[in-house]
């Protein structure tokens, strides 16, 4: 996060970030740097039948595919680990700490499967203070990314920046 570094941000909005690296994520991406083709892994469409390994174990992850391909946003049943491990290697808890004194916004889903809430709390509350946690009620890790709970967590974000910066 470059706010640890770089003192001249005016803000940092957090929100909703993915768990830690997926077992086997690592072995994949040096498998893959010696050359062997990449694996692809099921996403969540196929883990609603409950007969696949989906990378993406949330099936709130299919509402927002689902949203996207309304949309003609089309991710397609498959995607590759590289893809997983380039989403996982965003790890804020390194730095999070030293983000202070520039002001922090964090948005998390109160239903958040993917990531859960408790461990979301937990590291906000490692930030320094001026630190803001805004919860999302109703919401789940996906549902953030369209329609109504996509619109809630703008908003918020939108405040958030108004209020911080003074605009």
């Amino acid at each position: 996060m470059a706010a640890a570094v770089n003192k001249s941000i005016a803000a940092v909005v957090v929100q909703k970030r993915a768990q830690r690296l997926v077992a086997g994520a690592r072995t994949r991406h040096r498998n893959r740097d010696a050359g062997q083709d990449p694996i692809l892994s099921r996403v969540a469409r196929t883990r609603k039948a409950g007969t696949s390994k989906a990378m993406l174990q949330d099936p709130a992850e299919i509402a927002m595919t689902d949203d996207m391909t309304r949309r003609g946003k089309n991710w397609g049943k498959l995607g590759t680990v590289q893809s997983l491990l380039h989403c996982a290697m965003f790890e804020p808890l390194a730095f999070i700490q030293r983000i202070a004194p520039i002001p922090l916004f964090m948005v998390v889903a109160e239903n958040d499967a993917t990531t859960p809430l408790h461990l979301q709390r937990e590291e906000f509350n490692r930030a320094r203070e001026p630190k803001k946690l805004q919860l999302l009620k109703g919401q789940d890790h996906f549902s953030m990314n369209y329609g109504e709970g996509f619109e809630k967590n703008v908003a918020a974000q939108i405040a958030f920046l108004k209020e911080t910066l003074d605009i």
